[in-house]
């Protein structure tokens, strides 16, 4: 029995040790497979941060456009608001023409006009309805003439005799400078935030 005895302790041995292989080869196995598992979760989570920066880039992206597109309307809105503004203005011209107001500030323009034709021999010409207006004014300058012209819009034009120096201070020309003015105060005008 004594072989037997060893025979089977021998099997016992070798299946303990079958056993005892299967259970580390079983362990070797789930850590492999675990370290798989951790592996593709941060291969994942990898691809999740670049997909996030990408997306976030191409948020930012969106929103720079998103911007700069409503900017260019607000601009165009308050470009077509000036448009509304100043054509409406010029249809007043010839009813403001004939306000005292305009009939007081008319001598100022005249006299505004003629500072820039100092010793020029200035013409100034105007409608005749603003020649008593501004013939006190000319009148205070030996070297000027007032001649009023029946062509002429509302408000008076200042030449040099010579030529090289000509002043436009109509209405409508003063308005168009007005209105260049004001479009580049309201492009340069930061919007609300």
């Amino acid at each position: 029995m004594a072989l037997d005895d060893l025979i089977a302790r021998l099997e016992q041995d070798a299946d303990a040790r079958v056993q005892g292989i299967r259970r580390k080869a079983d362990d070797e196995v789930r850590a492999l497979q675990a370290a798989e598992a951790r592996a593709a979760d941060e291969e994942a989570q990898q691809r999740l941060v670049g997909r996030r920066a990408a997306l976030q880039a191409e948020l930012r992206r969106e929103l720079a456009r998103a911007r700069q597109q409503a900017r260019a309307e607000e601009l165009e809105a308050r470009r077509a608001l000036l448009g509304r503004v100043m054509a409406r203005a010029k249809l007043l011209v010839d009813e403001v023409a004939t306000t005292d107001a305009y009939r007081e500030a008319v001598a100022g323009h005249c006299a505004e006009a003629l500072s820039y034709l100092e010793g020029l021999a200035p013409v100034v010409r105007c409608p005749p309805a603003l020649a008593a207006a501004l013939a006190p004014v000319v009148a205070a300058r030996a070297d000027a003439t007032l001649r009023p012209d029946d062509a002429m819009g509302p408000g008076l034009v200042a030449e040099a005799k010579d030529g090289s120096v000509f002043v436009d201070s109509t209405l409508l020309a003063r308005l168009e400078r007005l209105e260049a003015r004001l479009a580049v105060e309201l492009l340069n005008e930061e919007a609300p935030r």
